[in-house]
């Protein structure tokens, strides 16, 4: 059975290289909390950066923290900046991020279970 607790401080997250790019903090997860039916992310990409085209299996939803970029979802580019939340649906096309220059881009990211 995998551990209930309640607060997980980010220091406790299980944190690694986010595609070479930024890096993932994986902080609500079953592993961490327990929780089974969706996780949290505290993520950055890289000043600069462009992730490849990503399909989802699960709807995904992001908070932006800081920086500035553009969302590319089914081919529609959106610019984002802090305080922007942006959705995503299980059955759309691809998405991807691209990051100003300036600075990382940090943000929170909620999806639920993969099938």
């Amino acid at each position: 059975m995998n551990a209930r607790k309640t607060v997980v401080p980010l220091a406790e997250a299980e944190t690694g290289p986010n595609k070479g790019i930024g890096t993932y903090r994986r902080v609500l997860t079953e592993a961490s909390c327990g929780a089974r039916q969706f996780s949290l992310c505290v993520n950055t990409l890289d000043a600069g950066s462009t992730t490849p085209e990503i399909t989802r299996k699960s709807e995904q939803g992001w908070y932006i923290l800081s920086g500035r970029g553009e969302f590319t979802l089914d081919g529609q580019t959106f610019e984002i900046g802090p305080g922007m939340g942006l959705f995503a649906p299980e059955d759309g096309g691809p998405h991807r991020f691209r990051v100003g220059p300036d600075e990382d881009l940090n943000y929170v990211l909620v999806f639920g279970p993969r099938p």
